[in-house]
C-alpha cells in the first residue's frame, strides 16, 4: 500500500515539477523586486530627511543670529523734550488735516435709521426737532426676514446661521429687533416677505 502511494506521489511530482519550479522562481523574483524597491524608497527618504535637517539647522542659525543682533543693537534713547516742545504736543491740533478715511464699500444693503422703522413710533420716543439716529456701518447688524420653510418671521444677527428669535408676525419681529439693536447699538436691516429689502 505504501509503495502505491509513493509511486503516485512520484508521478505527480514528475508531472508538476516544472510548474512548481516556475512558481517558486516567480515568487522569488517578486520578493527580490519588493526588497529592491523598499531599499530605494528608504534611500530617498533618508536623502529628503537630511535635506530637511540641513534647512532646519540653517533656519535655526539664522534665527539665533537675528536674535543676537537684536539683543546687541542699542535701543535708541528718546530725545529729551524742552518745555516748549511739551506745550506743542499738548496743544490742540486744529490746523492739522485729518487723514482721509477710505470709502466704505457698498454692500447693497440700505441702512435704515432706527427711528424710521415701523409705523408705530410714538411722539414720546421721538421729539420733532431731533434727527433720527444713524447707526455705524461697522456696528453689528440685526436682520428681520421671513422664513418660508417654517412660515415665521425671524430676527437674526448678521453672520449667524441660527435665528435669535422666531415669531408669527412682522410687527413682533420689528419690535424685538428694535430693542436688540438699541441695546447693542446695532443697525437694522428689514426684508419683505419675498426676500427683497424693505423700502421706507
Amino acid at each position: 500500500m505504501l509503495s502505491i502511494i509513493n509511486e503516485k506521489l512520484n508521478s505527480l511530482l514528475a508531472d508538476y515539477a516544472d510548474l512548481l519550479a516556475i512558481v517558486c522562481v516567480a515568487l522569488f523574483a517578486v520578493l527580490v523586486i519588493a526588497v529592491v524597491l523598499s531599499v530605494k524608497r528608504a534611500g530617498k527618504l533618508k536623502q529628503k530627511n537630511s535635506e530637511l535637517s540641513k534647512r532646519l539647522a540653517a533656519t535655526e542659525t539664522e534665527l539665533v543670529e537675528t536674535a543676537r543682533a537684536n539683543v546687541q543693537s542699542p535701543v535708541p534713547k528718546e530725545k529729551e523734550t524742552t518745555p516748549e516742545e511739551k506745550n506743542e504736543k499738548t496743544a490742540p491740533v486744529s490746523d492739522k488735516k485729518e487723514p482721509r478715511r477710505p470709502e466704505e464699500p457698498d454692500d447693497g444693503v440700505e441702512e435704515i435709521p432706527i427711528g424710521e422703522i415701523g409705523a408705530e413710533s410714538s411722539p414720546e420716543e421721538k421729539p420733532e426737532d431731533a434727527k433720527p439716529k444713524r447707526v455705524n456701518v461697522a456696528a453689528p447688524r440685526y436682520i428681520v426676514k421671513y422664513d418660508s420653510k417654517t412660515h415665521e418671521w425671524i430676527v437674526l444677527k448678521a453672520g449667524n446661521t441660527r435665528a435669535t428669535r422666531r415669531v408669527k408676525t412682522k410687527q413682533e419681529a420689528l419690535a424685538i429687533a428694535k430693542e436688540l439693536s438699541k441695546n447693542s447699538d446695532a443697525s437694522l436691516v428689514v426684508h419683505k416677505k419675498d426676500g427683497k429689502f424693505q423700502k421706507q
